[in-house]
């Protein structure tokens, strides 16, 4: 498809997507990037969930970022016009994908509250963390507690029926069961659904979400309830850890709200990130395509996810110079709890 044709494609489906919406009040500059830079700004216009809960005056924004596209002479200009306006979202879901790259304008700096080199000592005098055979999940099963070291929810990583083959295979005597998920980005809400549905025997209402459905940025559908609902052939009744950090987003954060409603979890580490809109990927006229959060997700008590994260039951702070020393906080406090260890390959 020829680039022409893709501007048609591409202009046709933000119509069909956005309605009605007003177009911009500024006048329009002219300029090789103007059209794709009016489409992006249309497309966050008219979809974009977040713009009450975070005050961001988007018209202001496209009077004073128009100028610079329509003075972009080549494609990384133009990509970084794109990126200070999408920058102004503050949203960890907004990125472009143009040339087969990814150009993220906006990200929390933020030192990890975990090292895999730490975690793999404190597991060795009990044979060490096992990968399955996919590497999509580690684990390690003893007397005293089992871990699994959950790295990703991405649905070309995490596969569900291979979790739920090796849970029924290795965790059915466990006494206390530990989720690590402090690593973990996010990938698909149905992966972390599958995982959580092990351990309630009932719906358990666990989070709201609601849709952007309109051209007003306040314009929402009502509040959908979800449940963490039961899978598998048996669910785990014991006590339950999950451990977070400011890694874990978006279906990272859509698994602690499933976890932390329920009665034998107790979630510890630190807050998570803090990006819970669900995006879609929508394309610009030149073929590149952005990625547009429209689904606000709440916690059980209202809180929006986005922006706020979600604070652990029980807070462990870490510094860089715990794991530089061979200490893993969060694990030494599991470990504690469970009677085990204080810290590193000693009891």
């Amino acid at each position: 498809m020829n680039r022409k044709s893709l501007r048609v494609v591409s202009f046709l489906l933000l119509l069909c997507l956005s309605g009605c919406a007003e177009p911009p009040l500024s006048p329009i500059a002219e300029g090789e990037y103007v059209d794709d830079f009016i489409v992006c700004w249309e497309c966050f216009d008219s979809l974009y969930c977040d713009f009450p809960h975070k005050q961001i005056d988007w018209q202001e924004c496209y009077s004073r970022y128009l100028p610079a596209a329509a003075q972009a002479d080549n494609d990384m200009e133009f990509i970084g016009v794109l990126m200070d306006l999408l920058g102004e979202l503050h949203d960890g879901h907004v990125y472009l994908f143009a040339d087969d790259h990814i150009y993220v304008p906006y990200a929390l700096e933020f030192d990890p509250n975990y090292d895999m080199s730490v975690i793999y000592d404190y597991f060795e005098l009990e044979g060490g963390i096992t990968w399955n055979d996919e590497g999509q999940f580690g684990y390690c099963v003893f007397p005293e507690m089992s871990y699994l070291m959950i790295p990703s929810w991405s649905g070309g990583v995490f596969d569900p029926a291979v979790f739920h083959q090796v849970f029924d295979s290795l965790f059915t005597e466990s006494e206390v069961v530990v989720i690590d998920e402090r690593m973990n980005y996010g990938g698909s809400t149905t992966n972390a659904n599958h995982v959580a549905g092990r351990f309630t025997d009932e719906d358990v209402l666990a989070l709201y979400f609601q849709y952007r459905n309109g051209p007003d940025h306040g314009d929402y559908t009502e509040l959908y309830p979800f449940c963490i609902a039961p899978l598998g052939s048996w669910h785990f009744a014991g006590d339950v850890y999950v451990l977070q950090g400011r890694t874990c987003a978006s279906s990272s954060e859509w698994f602690l709200n499933l976890m932390g409603v329920l009665p034998n979890v107790v979630t510890v580490g630190e807050r998570s990130y803090g990006a819970g809109g669900i995006p879609q990927l929508i394309a610009l006229p030149n073929g590149w395509q952005i990625n547009v959060p429209y689904i606000i997700v709440y916690t059980s008590e209202m809180i929006p996810v986005e922006w706020n994260g979600i604070e652990p039951d029980v807070h462990v702070p870490t510094t860089p110079e715990d794991f530089a020393e061979g200490r893993d906080p969060v694990l030494d406090y599991v470990f504690s709890e469970c009677g085990l260890r204080n810290w590193g390959t000693q009891y």
